[in-house]
Formats: C-alpha cells, structure tokens, sequence
C-alpha cells in the first residue's frame, strides 16, 4: 500500500508518497493546476504502485481552513 498526499497551492502543487513503514517512495514530484498536470501525477503515481488499488491519498482542505481562520480570531493554523 502507498500513501500519498498532496500539497495544494494555487498554480503549482506537490506530491509525495510514502509506503507503510512511513519510508519516503521517492522525491515529492511538483505538477501544475491544469489537465495535463493532473494526468501527469496520477501516472506518477501508477508508476509507483502498479495499480489504482494499491494507494491511498489525501490532500488538504484549504477552503476549510480559510473559512475558521476568518471566522475564529484565535485559531492558528496547525503545522
């Protein structure tokens, strides 16, 4: 099983994976927020597991963050 997350920015985001042990798969692999860029991680990622099955992944939830950030004046963002 692989693990991978996903570090989402605007215009460019990053991928990594890791595998159960929690051991890095390989160098995080930065893609663009377009078509091509997607389809350009999702083979990045069959490359390593070989198939679909075989991986987990997760990404942040930026909007979510934004909307208690502004709406609780004490929350922090967490590391």
């Amino acid at each position: 099983m692989i693990y991978a997350g996903v570090d989402i920015a605007k215009t460019d985001h990053v991928i990594g994976a890791v595998d159960e042990r929690g051991a890095e798969m390989c160098r995080p692999m930065p893609f663009k927020n377009t078509e091509a860029g997607l389809e350009r991680a999702v083979a990045w990622l069959e490359g390593l597991a070989g198939s679909p099955s075989g991986v987990v992944g997760g990404m942040e939830a930026t909007t979510g963050w934004r909307a208690t950030r502004s709406s609780s004046p004490g929350a922090t963002r967490s590391p």
